[in-house]
């Protein structure tokens, strides 16, 4: 009995160690001893402490520093390289703090010149200023010195004492100074803020009240190729300019300023050659901030916002550049140039070299207001430029930005530009003016003087040019007003702009000045008298080409001329342009508009003259006219679509009384009337040869397609032998022709792209022949009873041709399929077949031939019978099978084997 305990003990342990044995080893280790895992957690909150402890030394070691000193270093402990101990975070901050500036804090003007002189050179020093100021004399940052002005929370001033100081504090060059925290300049209307040669960096503050009779330089004074100007915020404000060349911030002498933030508010210019920020051979880049208040009184050649000058009076030439990323310049007046300045070289100061850029890449220049100036007479001077004046060699070109809501009492809502030639020489063209005047010939005088705008992007939008005066341009430009001969319209948007007079959206003053636009699309302006698109004065050269060209269409005039107006008068000798495809391609289809009387030069219109929406008389071939025009163009939609898809430039929503988007007293050119337009000829021939007596239609409408539009027809006849040019197209068109072929025709030839400035292209359609035919005969045999009846398809070359046959006891069951073609058009032999529609019950088969016909016989297909049901014997699985009785089985015999055991075990212990 104890064998057989043992030996059953044995098997149970076997067993269990079997199944333990089988388990993953993850589930094996969650059953591990817990004292091992106590263990564990004991030593690593052993570690947390000793750590800890060893940070709060770390921490009372920093607590006990009293002062920051630059720490020294001891070559002799210093450890081996790469064997450092690891650093904690305390310990690393302890490092930091010890780097830290010098610090010092001061609350009299003494204090602050020591707390200066004792920074040491190359490294910042904070200065705290606790309190308010007042400066005697102008305070020095010295050569390598590093300052930080700032505060502890509350506000400190520097204060102006006496106007005999100039400026309160100086950096000489290579010192920098910072302003930071609640710190004022006040010059208390007797000094300026600072003088640098350095660096000086404005990130917080204010800088007010300044101004000085004693200093010629402006506000904030930078000056030297070595010199910088970082405004990051702060304020500088309510400045006076007293002398001219001055600023609220001015930068000479090859400085460089940026402004990425801040405000610079409020300055009032009392003299000539000055702005709130003035650059003076120097370069700005303002992304950010605002500049806005500035006034220029009555001061001419001054800005209320940026004055952008390059003068040189050696006549060497100096440059100065403003490039503005981002901000605003907004809310300034001045006579001209209430938001920009700029001004490069002048006649009158015999420097014909220098120059003045200002690029605009972004930002806004809104709300600013051209003045105009009341003459020492007492007369009034129309004033220009709202948003940016450009005179002699100035240059201004806008890549994107915006300028809008600005005025201009004048010229220019938006943009004014000014060469200064007519103002010397009279309105004369370049080419005829004589003499000369100081050796340049007047042709040359764009190079030395160009005054130029380049608009590649950006937009001009809601600007106004008011006035009413006659004798001058008052009124003209609401965007735009060009008195030079560099002004280039290549992208963007001018739009929703007025003028009271003429040129809602451009205008040009006079000869010699222009204008030029490209991929312009000037519709839906509006003039109250004549124009409504565009109006030309007596003077007022007009070229409208369709290579890179305008669409002008959908405008509104309420007098004459919907699209243009041109104004002539006898022996004027200025002419009109007007092509007849607008850009894109598409037909302009221009019409009369209306009438023009010239009871003066601007043109009045005819009362009587029918407008086009009456009837107007179709306009072709307006070249080198020296007549008038009122004209209206009425292109199709797929024409508009063809030059909108086209447009880079959008001239729309302006108005004026003439001229509601483009006005001219000068020339006007919009797109490239050098390069030669295309031409595109076809001829149509027709080919009777397969079929001699066919008959030859009595015409054929044949279609333009430019750039994959249908943009206009024509009808060929032997009237026009059959021929037809279409001329004027774009060069960069593709263009081709489509024909809708008639029925019975072939087109043989194909259509082809015009390659070159003159093409032409043959269509020639050929006469189908007369197909071949055939026929197919379909017999119906039925073996068994008969069907009803029973439809057959036919199938050319394996495809159903959708004809059908429907045979029954009618029709003898039989059937023909007649005028069936022979042939493809490749001119291969059609296989026709059939098939039948399946009838239940029956079988089908075809047999025959498209030759002989077919015959589609139908079998009736017999029932089966139903036989009985055997019984199947029911089968014993062996000891092989797999089904449940292959498992039952042993199962029991282990049952009985397991009984046997027990009762021999039970025999045994009785025994």
């Amino acid at each position: 009995m104890k064998k057989t305990g043992s030996l059953i003990l044995s098997l149970f342990l076997a067993v269990s160690l079997s199944f333990l044995g089988g388990m993953p080893r993850a589930q094996a280790q969650e059953i591990d001893s817990p004292i091992t895992q106590t263990s564990t957690n004991e030593r690593q909150e052993d570690a947390v402490s000793e750590e800890t402890s060893t940070d709060a030394a770390a921490k009372e070691v920093i607590s006990e520093e009293k002062t920051y000193k630059t720490p020294e270093t001891d070559a002799s402990s210093k450890a081996p390289a790469g064997s450092e101990a690891p650093v904690s975070p305390e310990a690393a901050q302890a490092t930091s703090l010890l780097r830290a500036p010098a610090q010092a804090t001061v609350s009299t003007e003494q204090e602050l010149k020591d707390a200066i002189a004792a920074a040491p050179a190359g490294q910042k020093t904070d200065i705290v200023l606790s309190g308010d100021i007042t400066v005697s004399e102008t305070i020095t940052v010295p050569a390598g010195k590093d300052v930080r002005l700032t505060t502890n929370g509350a506000s400190a001033s520097l204060v102006a004492a006496s106007p005999s100081i100039s400026y309160l504090m100086s950096v000489e060059a290579t010192a920098a100074l910072t302003i930071d925290g609640d710190v004022t300049f006040d010059g208390a209307s007797k000094a300026y803020y600072v003088t640098c040669a350095g660096a000086l960096t404005l990130e917080n503050g204010v800088m007010k009240n300044g101004s000085s009779a004693s200093s010629p330089a402006g506000g904030v004074y930078v000056y030297g190729s070595s010199a910088t100007f970082t405004m990051n915020g702060g304020t500088i404000s309510n400045t006076e300019l007293v002398y001219s060349n001055n600023g609220a911030v001015h930068l000479d002498k090859g400085a460089t300023g940026t402004m990425n933030g801040g405000t610079i508010e409020n300055t009032a210019i009392k003299n000539q050659f000055s702005g709130s920020v003035l650059v003076s051979q120097s370069s700005f880049t303002m992304t950010g901030g605002t500049i806005t208040g500035g006034d220029g009184g009555q001061q001419i050649q001054t800005a209320g916002g940026v004055m952008v000058l390059a003068l040189d009076h050696s006549n060497k030439g100096v440059t100065s550049s403003f490039t503005m990323t981002g901000g605003a310049i907004t809310g300034n007046k001045a006579p001209f140039g209430g938001g920009v300045y700029v001004y490069g070289g002048s006649p009158q100061y015999a420097d014909f070299h220098s120059k003045a850029y200002f690029t605009m890449n972004g930002g806004s220049i809104d709300n600013n207001k051209a003045t105009g100036v009341v003459a020492a007479d007492g007369s009034f001077i129309s004033g220009g430029g709202g948003g940016v004046y450009v005179q002699c060699g100035g240059n201004f070109t806008l890549n994107d930005g915006s300028i809008s809501n600005n005025i201009a009492t004048g010229m220019g809502g938006a943009v004014a530009t000014f060469d200064m030639f007519t103002d010397y020489f009279g309105k004369k063209p370049y080419s005829e003016a004589a003499g000369q005047y100081y050796d340049i010939n007047y042709k040359d005088w764009p190079d030395f003087y160009p005054a130029s705008f380049t608009m590649n992007g950006g937009s001009l939008k809601n600007n106004t040019a008011t006035g009413t005066d006659i004798t001058s341009d008052a009124g003209c430009g609401g965007a735009v007003y060009s008195a030079s001969h560099n002004v280039v319209l290549n992208a963007g948007e001018i739009i929703g702009n007025k003028a009271d007079r003429q040129g809602g959206g451009a205008y040009v003053g006079s000869v010699p000045y222009s204008l030029t636009a490209y991929n312009a699309e000037v519709t839906s302006n509006t003039a109250s008298v004549i124009g409504g698109g565009a109006w030309f004065c007596p003077t007022g050269e007009a070229s409208f080409s369709v290579n890179e060209g305008s669409a002008v269409y959908g405008n509104t005039a309420a007098g004459a001329g919907d699209d243009i107006a041109a104004v002539r008068m006898q022996n004027n000798g200025a002419k009109t342009n007007i092509a007849e495809r607008m850009l894109g391609g598409g037909s302009y289809n221009w019409h009369k508009d209306g009438g023009i009387l010239t009871p003066h030069v601007l043109g009045e219109p005819d009362p009587d003259a029918p407008r086009a929406d009456a009837g107007g008389e179709a306009v072709k071939d307006v070249h080198d006219s020296t007549e008038s025009w009122a004209l209206k163009a009425s292109p199709s939609a797929t024409g508009i679509a063809l030059a909108h898809a086209k447009a880079k430039l959008t001239i729309s929503d302006n108005s004026a009384a003439r001229g509601g988007g483009i006005g001219s007293n000068g020339e006007v050119t919009l797109g490239n009337p050098v390069t030669e337009a295309k031409q595109l000829t076809v001829k149509k021939v027709w080919n009777t040869t397969p079929s001699p007596s066919a008959t030859v239609p009595e015409s054929l409408t044949v279609w333009l397609v430019v750039n994959g539009q249908r943009t206009e027809s024509v009808t060929l006849s032997a009237a026009n032998n059959w021929t037809h040019t279409f001329t004027g197209l774009p060069m960069d068109a593709e263009a081709t022709i489509e024909e809708d072929v008639p029925e019975g025709w072939m087109q043989t030839t194909e259509t082809k792209v015009i390659s070159s400035t003159s093409t032409e292209i043959t269509l020639t359609n050929t006469i189908k022949p007369t197909p071949e035919t055939t026929h197919i005969s379909v017999k119906k045999v039925w073996i068994g009873k008969k069907g009803s009846s029973v439809t057959i398809h036919l199938l050319a070359d394996g495809q159903d041709t959708g004809k059908t046959l429907t045979l029954s006891e009618t029709n003898g069951w039989s059937g023909t399929f007649d005028a069936l073609e022979k042939n493809a058009a490749d001119g291969h032999e059609i296989a026709y077949t059939v098939t039948e529609d399946e009838v239940s019950g029956y079988t089908s088969k075809v047999e025959g031939s498209a030759t002989d016909g077919f015959t589609v016989t139908n079998t009736e297909t017999p029932q089966d019978t139903p036989k009985p049901k055997k019984d199947r014997p029911r089968k014993v699985p062996d000891m092989g099978d797999t089904s449940l009785s292959g498992v039952v089985i042993p199962l029991a015999l282990g049952a009985c084997i397991l009984l046997g055991a027990g009762v021999y075990l039970r025999r045994s212990n009785a025994q």
